[in-house]
């Protein structure tokens, strides 16, 4: 009797164990169901950050082009990019600040200057894909440059000169030097700000680490 009462006993703990098992696969595999339709919910709801189109049932993926914007314009993109950065490492050190005053007054400028020509700065920025902060962003690594490098460039009244006679025929017939020196020497400045860039950061890159992993 007492035999049995253990056997009993043991296949009642069999039982118990068996159904404890039952329990933790049934939960194992209820987390996995669910696990699936939280991570199919969230394809569906966030689709275009892995998708950018389908074509006759057949996706394109955003990293497909990603990888191809890269190869057309990537580089371009980033040498832009470093150069911006650059040119502000360079500002914090020689401690040149450009207030938001300034900023404002030289977007106040050009979009006198885009309305001259019949249009306005918002069809600008749309057309050159800007947003306004990237245009600020644009014309505050600008006014860096001028104050680094333009405040440096001196125009000479025979090169002022020469630059007229050389291209009257872009000018009104009745027009002066007077009338237009102010506007060459702005040009001629412009032009030498390029050229002296140029030069300027590709010294700062030699001097600077810069790892590309593009």
């Amino acid at each position: 009797m007492k035999q049995i009462s253990l056997i009993k006993k043991r296949i009642k703990k069999i039982k118990l164990f068996n159904k404890f098992k039952l329990n933790e696969r049934t939960k194992k595999i209820f987390i996995v169901i669910l696990s699936i339709l939280v991570l199919i919910g969230f394809l569906f709801n966030f689709k275009h950050l892995f998708l950018v189109a389908i074509v006759d049932k057949q996706p394109i993926f955003r990293l497909t082009l990603d990888r191809e914007l890269e190869k057309q314009g990537g580089q371009q993109v980033l040498d832009t990019m470093i150069n911006q950065t650059l040119v502000l490492q360079e500002a914090k050190r020689l401690k040149v600040n450009i207030s938001q005053t300034e900023i404002e007054a030289k977007i106040a400028e050009v979009t006198s200057q885009i309305e001259a020509q019949g249009s306005n700065l918002e069809s600008f920025l749309t057309t050159q894909g800007l947003s306004r902060k990237d245009f600020e962003e644009q014309v505050k690594i600008q006014l860096i440059i001028d104050e680094i490098i333009g405040k440096k460039i001196e125009i000479s009244e025979e090169e002022l000169s020469t630059y007229f006679e050389e291209n009257k025929d872009y000018f009104e017939s009745e027009t002066k030097f007077e009338d237009v020196r102010v506007q060459i020497e702005e040009e001629l400045k412009q032009q030498e700000i390029v050229t002296q860039f140029q030069k300027w950061i590709e010294e700062i890159k030699t001097k600077t680490t810069i790892y590309n992993f593009l």
